[in-house]
């Protein structure tokens, strides 16, 4: 079996799981209400339908999500990032010149979110000219 026949397969376990996961906390989470669920289950049908994709930017995560609005985007990235979950390892970064980009903890992300604190690099440089509108994640894949 080559690589990619089985990461399909590991693939089409996980997002099963995901579903059965969806179906038995749905009914009782506070991230999914009746109205919301649609956005958790288009995720799960647009990682289907892409197998090799292992990175989830904030534009594909809208896409796939099928919304513009970033509370939607949030709740379902926090869902699948919770230990109930584990469908996701998010990641935080600043993004750089040329498209690179600086690892950001997370508690220095939250910090800004919730108290405007300008955070500094996973190394604890400071962000010189930081502009929050460069300040982003993305969600990995979890396969583990």
């Amino acid at each position: 079996m080559t690589y990619s026949q089985e990461r399909n397969k590991k693939m089409h376990s996980l997002l099963y799981k995901q579903r059965v996961l969806l179906e038995h906390t749905g009914k009782s989470s506070v991230f999914i209400s009746n109205d919301s669920h649609k956005y958790y289950t288009n995720l799960l049908e647009y990682i289907e339908g892409d197998l090799e994709r292992n990175i989830y930017t904030i534009p594909v995560l809208r896409k796939a999500i099928k919304t513009d609005s970033y509370e939607h985007l949030l709740k379902v990235v926090q869902f699948f990032s919770s230990n109930t979950s584990c469908l996701f390892d998010v990641k935080y970064c600043y993004e750089l010149e040329n498209m690179e980009y600086e690892d950001i903890q997370a508690d220095e992300y939250t910090n800004y979110i919730l108290y405007g604190t300008e955070p500094v690099t996973a190394n604890g440089s400071e962000i010189e000219d930081f502009n929050p509108k460069y300040l982003s994640f993305y969600c990995i894949i979890n396969m583990d």
